[in-house]
């Protein structure tokens, strides 16, 4: 059964979803929402996801929103189709688990303020907070260190395979680096940037982007 997923492609968390199913060649339908014309606050979208967030994905019977629960499920329920991305002892998933908690509240956040200041509110025509910008760059600069000292001991996030915890954080880093400009946060970490550079050249991201038009 094709499973409909409900977002804009360029949305970020649409694009964790995605980047998910891609990984697990999961057979999905993307339905777009117009985030512009505030159609995720419509009452149709609000029936499917009472926030009015993206994504939400329509799997026969079963209805998701929150996108990190979204992957986490379907890496789980296809968990023997295309490379494993939850670890394959409690131990692995709890360490897989770990890092997408990480990725959440720690390097998320912080990097969704600085696209909103210095990306999205300017394309609206509104000034961004260039010092809140430059506040949430710091900390996240120590969150990377994290991140650089973490990747010196092993190649991916969760360990030495490629998993969700690093498939979380493919949508937000490209954003940081093509969008908002700040590449040097990776770059000037050697094996953040070559953690980078690995999972970012993986074919089901690089078919996304063609997807995205990026």
């Amino acid at each position: 059964m094709v499973v409909k997923v409900y977002g804009p492609v360029r949305s970020a968390c649409t694009q964790r979803v995605l980047a998910c199913f891609l990984e697990k060649k999961i057979d999905f339908e993307l339905i777009h929402v117009d985030l512009d014309s505030g159609e995720h606050k419509q009452p149709g979208f609000l029936l499917k996801q009472p926030f009015g967030q993206v994504p939400v994905v329509e799997d026969g019977e079963l209805k998701l929103f929150e996108s990190r629960a979204i992957v986490r499920y379907y890496a789980a329920k296809y968990a023997n189709q295309g490379p494993n991305l939850i670890g394959l002892t409690l131990e692995e998933r709890a360490i897989v688990d770990q890092w997408l908690e990480v990725e959440a509240h720690n390097f998320n956040e912080l990097v969704y303020t600085i696209v909103l200041q210095v990306v999205i509110l300017p394309r609206m025509g509104q000034l961004g907070d260039m010092k809140l910008a430059r506040t949430c760059e710091q900390k996240l600069g120590q969150v990377l260190d994290v991140y650089e000292q973490r990747l010196s001991e092993t190649k991916y996030l969760a360990g030495d395979s490629f998993t969700l915890a690093d498939l979380s954080h493919l949508p937000g880093t490209r954003y940081l680096l093509e969008e908002a400009g700040m590449e040097h946060l990776v770059k000037e970490r050697k094996n953040v940037s070559a953690w980078w550079e690995d999972i970012s050249d993986r074919p089901a991201w690089k078919k996304l982007m063609k997807l995205a038009d990026f």
